[in-house]
């Protein structure tokens, strides 16, 4: 990730603050407007799902014709699960990332590999409105450190 979608991102994680509340359940077209709102600047194609198929080694992810039903199917079960993200328990949350995270990298919705930074993000405003803007802030200070 270059210095230009670092400080995006960071900007995006202040954003979303005040975009969404505790009670807002996450949909594939709010992954794609949070996609779009933090690299729409850099990239034309930013929250537009990719077009073209990809692979990282001899690993296919899933193919770019199936990536909308796989974002319906991705709305119905993991977000529908783990949003709003209100649990109290620690592992609660780290399964809604973990799960998250796992299902997004093998979707590969957008062009770019940024799973990672996307599920991060996600879960960043599911928690959010638990009344942590210090949440924000060390994952921010996280993303400077991973990605310098």
């Amino acid at each position: 990730m270059d210095e230009a979608e670092v400080l995006a991102l960071e900007n995006t994680m202040l954003e979303l603050v005040g975009l969404y509340d505790e009670r807002h359940r996450f949909t594939a077209a709010d992954i794609c407007g949070i996609h779009k709102r933090w690299l729409g600047a850099i990239y034309e194609w930013a929250g537009a799902y990719r077009q073209v198929n990809i692979s990282k080694g001899d690993f296919p992810f899933a193919a770019a014709a199936r990536v909308p039903a796989l974002m319906v199917e991705f709305e119905k079960t993991v977000l529908a699960k783990y949003t709003p993200c209100n649990f109290e328990d620690r592992a609660d949350i780290l399964r809604a990332l973990a799960e998250t995270h796992a299902e997004l990298v093998l979707i590969h919705p957008f062009r770019v590999s940024m799973a990672v930074e996307l599920a991060t993000l996600l879960i960043s405003a599911f928690r959010s409105f638990s009344g942590s803007r210090i949440y924000w802030l060390v994952s921010m200070r996280v993303f400077r450190f991973m990605f310098k």
